[in-house]
C-alpha cells in the first residue's frame, strides 16, 4: 500500500506546486511561430490547390501552392495558425500520358493537353504537431485539347464540382 500512495502523494503535490507552470506550457504549445514567420507546408492527397502533390508557402493569412501535376494556387486563412477556414484560387496544366486514349466524333485521340483553373473554399484542421487534414471544394473549369499526328485537333470544356482532401505537415 506505501508504494501506491507515495507515488500518488507524490504526483498530487507535484501538480499543485507546478500547476501555474504547467498551464503557460500547455497554451504556449498551441502556438506554432509567431505571425512574421514563413511557413512551409508539404501536402498529399486529392486537391483542387494542390493537385496530389503541393508545398504551400504562407506568411500571416496569405499563401502561395505549387502543386504536382503543375499547379499554382493562392488562399486566404481566416485564422492561419489555428483550425481554419480559408478561400482561394488556383490554375494549372498537364499533359495525359502517351497511353492515353479518347474517342470523340468517331476519331480516337492518343494525346491530350489540359488547362484547368478554379476558386474554392475549405477548413484546414490544425494539431499543435504540426500535422493538418485539409477538406475543400471547389468550382472546376477545364479546357481539353485532343490531339493526333495528321488529325485535326478537337477541344472540349468542361465545368465540375471538384471536393478534395489532403494530409499535410506545416513547419
Amino acid at each position: 500500500m506505501k508504494f501506491i500512495l507515495t507515488p500518488l502523494f507524490l504526483a498530487l503535490v507535484s501538480c499543485s506546486v507546478f500547476s501555474e507552470e504547467a498551464g503557460q506550457t500547455s497554451e504556449d504549445s498551441n502556438i506554432l511561430r509567431p505571425n512574421d514567420e514563413l511557413f512551409y507546408n508539404v501536402s498529399f492527397g486529392a486537391s483542387s490547390f494542390d493537385a496530389m502533390l503541393g508545398i504551400e508557402f504562407q506568411k500571416g493569412k496569405h499563401s502561395v501552392g505549387l502543386g504536382l501535376p503543375f499547379r499554382l494556387s493562392y488562399r486566404y486563412y481566416r485564422d492561419p495558425y489555428d483550425d481554419s477556414p480559408f478561400y482561394g484560387l488556383y490554375a494549372g496544366r498537364h499533359e495525359q500520358p502517351d497511353q492515353y486514349e479518347k474517342k470523340l466524333d468517331g476519331v480516337v485521340y492518343e494525346n491530350a493537353e489540359t488547362v484547368d483553373a478554379g476558386f474554392g473554399t475549405g477548413y484546414r484542421w490544425q494539431w499543435p504537431s504540426s500535422w493538418n487534414v485539409t477538406a475543400s471544394f471547389s468550382i472546376h473549369f477545364m479546357s481539353e485539347e485532343y490531339s493526333n499526328p495528321g488529325q485535326p485537333k478537337k477541344k472540349d470544356s468542361s465545368v465540375i464540382f471538384f471536393p478534395g482532401i489532403n494530409v499535410g505537415y506545416k513547419f
